[in-house]
């Protein structure tokens, strides 16, 4: 069980890295597009990584909690499934709104502002869930 449990830490973390690479440029262009300029690639991508990872900590620490509660009877599976997908988006949108209000700086020298950092966020992760969407079937038709 704790091998199960320490590779599926590692592949979490490999995997956030993975996708903060593919994330780091979508957020430029989408910053580029609300903001009017480009940020450098490198502020992108500590902003993606970051956020994938408090992201999949809470996943993991979501997924602890559901064994340790369904096991004993506590709640239904369908509905710990539920409760916790919202509470990713939630958590999501919160940790890029926030890291994009404090990382993201307009060439003007201020922080980009809660209104646009909203945007940011939501067009980025629109545009993750599709192509999260689209490579999931792409290897479900695969298999």
């Amino acid at each position: 069980m704790e091998r199960v449990v320490f590779w599926t830490v590692i592949w979490a973390f490999i995997w956030s890295f993975i996708w903060a690479i593919c994330q780091a440029l979508i957020l430029q262009y989408v910053t580029k597009w609300v903001c009017k300029y480009k940020p450098p690639y490198g502020t992108a991508f500590k902003i993606c990584l970051f956020a994938n990872i408090v992201i999949n900590i809470w996943r993991l620490l979501l997924g602890f909690i559901a064994d340790a509660t369904m096991a004993q009877g506590g709640l239904e599976s369908n509905e710990f499934i539920l409760g916790s997908i919202i509470m990713r988006i939630v958590i999501a949108f919160s940790v890029y709104v926030g890291l994009c209000r404090k990382m993201l700086i307009a060439p003007e020298g201020g922080s980009i502002g809660f209104g646009n950092a909203c945007l940011v966020t939501l067009i980025l992760l629109t545009v993750s869930l599709v192509i999260a969407v689209v490579l999931n079937m792409a290897l479900a038709m695969r298999v």
